[in-house]
């Protein structure tokens, strides 16, 4: 409900209607005697600011106006150069001039636009105006500290558009385009040279810049004035250099560039001195670098495109970090040592085989996470103790240029790849090869983690994994799958100490898994491959691995091996075969082709399951144990396939199980062996012993009751 307003009572009423008119009266009317004098505040209090003028600010010899005293100073209107003359001289400190959107113009043979000519001048501000065409610099600081520059357009100046080298200088909101010299230039007179000289020294690999500018000066001579002396401390913030025949900004120590724009110009697009940060700034088309520092400096999210050289840190100590590098002539990003180089992208740098992606030319580096691509060299790296990880590289002429004795960790993103430093491979997602090796191994301590990805041959390739001669110690590969190869899946038959964990090989032209001495395979799988399934060297271990469906034999192992808890099923040839003094344990072989399990000499089959092999359960040579394992229905009813079959001499055949297998333990005609406490049923026949043999009495389902021979033979 809205509420009802009260009326004013009568009393109230007659109050306000008797003092109104009182209220609503007039002062007095008649002026005070004497003369009238003015209530306003003077201009000079409203506006406290001083006009330049020829009566104000007359000029002399060398200037058209010279502001001598401190104070505030604005243009009235736009000023014309006079040959030989500056426009504005500021011989004094504590000056704040406003050029009020008017422009100083100047013509051949005038000098600068604005010059502070009194050496030790501090508290300088310049603001709001353009500059255009003077002889000499737009604005010249050269003797001034703490300095503000503002909002200034300086175009077609001969020398610098800006130069100021005293400390603490403050340049934002500017733009400076096609003037003679540099943009922007807070360095020392020379600095410009030592970066030429600095280039020169950076760049003395063979892989020096395809288009060194003409236009750098030469190096100083011994004794000239080095580094920078007064620009310390600058701030350059939303600028804009362009088509400057020098550089376009150029800062010292202690100095920030941000939001600036540097294009076009012929020297360095943005360069600093030690000790500096440049961040979120555009360099494009300049004819040097893009961005330039010599130590210690700071470079985040910048984009240098199209320039001579995208980000060089002369020498080393510095950052660069999300940064975007794209179409440079030579290298996207170039550095010497100990520097932090990450989550960069590199794209389309170089010229015909002269640019990297990532080019470091001494050692103490991080380089990570960065993406390179389509570049002459990916990662161009010149010496050692670096250390590069997760980087993607790919689609580049060369991803890898790097010397021995970096710390690798490689995001592989594209086939065929050689790694020929010691390195652990991470596979980035699934890749397919082409003609040839998928990954070749050219080096010792390499790890290859698949990452849960496949290496994915065509028609016409090679191997998937391919060990070079006399290479491979220490291989390690992991976790995943290698299919589809013309020739092995994995071919480390040079290895040595390898480790093969978690793979799967299948579709191969060649065997599925091959390794060389002293390997570890482990957890991996291996089907319908032409060859071997799985074929390991000398003293190798083979563990929890299933071979299944290969054109060969199912599992290999050289001589003192040790094949434990596999699995080896319908192979064309053998199932598991191993050379001597190896152990097969807790196997099973199933529907082979030939034996479920061979042994050579000097050997042990424990605990394994044979069955329904084409030939022998198992079969084992001379001075073998073959202990605990059951055997059935092997051999192919024709009488060939035992179950246990022995053809050499002083093995021990022991608590084993046989049944309708074709035989049951067949030791004809060898001799010379032990067969205690076995069991046979349903073969024919159950035991197939010649003299020479010493066997436990066979005990027959007519005696069992009645038999107490701890090593007899049962038949039942």
């Amino acid at each position: 409900m809205i509420p009802q307003l009260r009326r004013p009572t009568t009393a109230l009423f007659l109050l306000v209607t008797t003092l109104a008119p009182s209220a609503a009266q007039a002062g007095n009317l008649t002026p005070p005697a004497g003369p009238i004098t003015p209530t306003a505040k003077p201009l000079a209090e409203i506006e406290p600011r001083v006009a330049i003028t020829t009566a104000n600010t007359p000029g002399d010899a060398d200037s058209v106006f010279r502001i001598t005293q401190p104070g505030s100073y604005y243009l009235a209107a736009s000023v014309a150069g006079v040959v030989g003359k500056s426009g504005v001289e500021i011989a004094a400190s504590d000056v704040m001039l406003d050029l009020n959107g008017f422009a100083l113009i100047g013509l051949a043979g005038t000098l600068d636009g604005v010059v502070v000519s009194t050496p030790g001048s501090q508290n300088v501000a310049i603001r709001n105006g353009a500059i255009r065409a003077w002889g000499g610099d737009g604005v010249d600081t050269v003797n001034a500290d703490n300095v503000i520059l503002e909002q200034l357009l300086l175009a077609a100046n001969t020398a610098d558009g800006i130069h100021a080298e005293g400390n603490n200088v403050i340049v934002r909101n500017c733009v400076a385009r096609s003037n003679g010299a540099n943009g922007i230039n807070l360095l020392q007179p020379g600095a410009a040279a030592e970066f030429g000289a600095a280039r020169a020294a950076a760049s003395d690999d063979g892989k020096s810049d395809p288009k060194p500018n003409p236009r750098t000066p030469a190096p100083q001579a011994p004794g000239a004035p080095r580094g920078v002396n007064g620009s310390d401390g600058s701030l350059v913030i939303g600028c804009t250099a362009q088509s400057n025949s020098i550089s376009g900004i150029v800062v010292g120590f202690g100095c920030t560039v941000a939001d600036c724009v540097s294009r076009s110009n012929l020297g360095v697009g943005i360069g600093a001195w030690s000790d500096s940060t440049i961040e979120r700034c555009t360099a494009v088309g300049n004819i040097d670098s893009g961005i330039d520092v010599i130590s210690s400096c700071r470079i985040a999210g910048c984009t240098c495109n199209s320039n001579g050289l995208g980000i060089s840190a002369e020498l080393g100590q510095s950052t660069i970090t999300d940064c975007y590098l794209s179409a440079n002539t030579s290298d996207g990003i170039r550095t010497s040592g100990d520097c932090l180089i990450t989550r960069n992208t590199c794209l389309v740098n170089g010229n015909s085989g002269s640019g990297a992606g990532i080019h470091t030319s001494a050692g103490g580096s991080r380089i990570a996470d960065n993406f390179v691509e389509h570049n002459d060299r990916g990662l161009d790296i010149d010496n050692a103790d670096n250390q590069i990880s997760g980087n993607a590289v790919r689609l580049n002429t060369d991803n890898y240029d790097i010397v021995a004795g970096n710390q690798l960790n490689i995001l592989l993103g594209q086939l065929p790849e050689s790694i020929d430093w010691p390195s652990t491979v991470t596979l980035a997602g699934n890749l397919t090869g082409s003609t040839g090796n998928g990954i070749t191994v050219n080096a010792d301590e390499v790890t290859i983690d698949l990452a849960g990805h496949s290496l994915v041959g065509v028609a016409g390739s090679l191997d998937g994994i391919n060990v070079a001669a006399n290479k491979g110690k220490n291989l390690s590969v992991l976790n995943g799958t290698i299919r589809g190869w013309g020739g092995d899946g994995l071919d480390a038959a040079a290895s040595f100490n390898a480790h093969v964990r978690g793979v799967r090989a299948s579709d191969n032209g060649g065997d599925g898994l091959k390794t060389g001495t002293s390997a570890d395979i482990t957890d991996c799988q291996s089907r319908d491959n032409t060859g071997t399934g799985i074929n390991a060297g000398v003293g190798s271990h083979i563990g929890g691995c299933t071979a299944r469906l290969n054109g060969v034999t199912g599992i290999i192992g050289s001589s003192a091996c040790t094949i434990t808890a596999c699995a080896s099923s319908n192979n064309t040839a053998s199932g598991i075969s191993a050379f001597g003094s190896s152990t097969v344990s807790n196997c099973t072989a199933a529907s082979n082709g030939g034996d479920g399990i061979v042994v050579t000499n000097s050997s042990m089959i424990r605990g394994c399951t044979a069955s329904t092999n084409t030939a022998n359960g198992i079969n084992a040579g001379s001075d073998c144990r073959i202990v605990d394992n059951n055997t059935a229905g092997n051999g192919n009813g024709a009488g060939d396939g035992a179950g246990i079959n022995v053809t050499g001499s002083n093995t021990r055949i022991e608590g084993n199980n046989a049944t309708n297998n074709d035989r049951g333990i067949d030791c004809n005609p060898a001799t010379g062996n032990l067969i205690i406490r076995n069991s046979a049923s349903g073969n024919a026949p159950n035991y197939d012993i010649v003299a020479g043999n010493t066997a436990g009495r066979l005990v027959t389902n007519a005696n069992i009751a009645t038999s107490s021979n701890p090593h007899a033979n049962y038949d039942f």
